[in-house]
């Protein structure tokens, strides 16, 4: 599939998520996000926010999720953000977007870091929720 190694049947969960409002949130590979956001491309790209840019996924059926990706936020490690994510995917009100889950990838890779090559962590964390086409709650709030 283009270059991505996800396996079908991860889209085929998504898709199930997507379409069951009772579904539970899941976790997803960061190929297959990369996939539906063609590749965090700029015309992908549906939003911004301090630590976060947000990307509109298209699956094959044509469903639409917003895709968050999270800037490398060196304070929260990797058992806050899943306190984070566990917290998120209980809380449920109807003036919210329903949380469909996450990616959260460490990978370590050597690195060039002012002129010296060391051997770093990177962290990718992504967040996935309900597509909402009219945008965000504070475009439609008056001041």
């Amino acid at each position: 599939m283009g270059g991505y190694e996800f396996q079908r049947a991860e889209l085929d969960a998504l898709e199930g998520v997507v379409r069951d409002p009772t579904a539970e949130p899941m976790s997803l590979t960061l190929p297959l996000l990369r996939h539906i956001t063609n590749d965090f491309s700029h015309e992908s790209r549906i939003g911004r926010g301090g630590f976060a840019v947000v990307y509109l996924g298209v699956l094959p059926s044509g469903l639409r999720i917003a895709v968050k990706r999270l800037s490398n936020i060196a304070y929260m490690n990797e058992s806050a953000f899943q306190n984070e994510v566990f917290i998120t995917m209980k809380a449920t009100h109807k003036n919210t977007v329903r949380f469909m889950g996450y990616c959260s990838q460490i990978q370590r890779q050597f690195i060039k870091h002012h002129g010296r090559h060391v051997y770093a962590q990177l962290v990718k964390r992504l967040i996935f929720v309900e597509y909402a086409p009219k945008g965000t709650l504070d475009a439609h709030i008056g001041n």
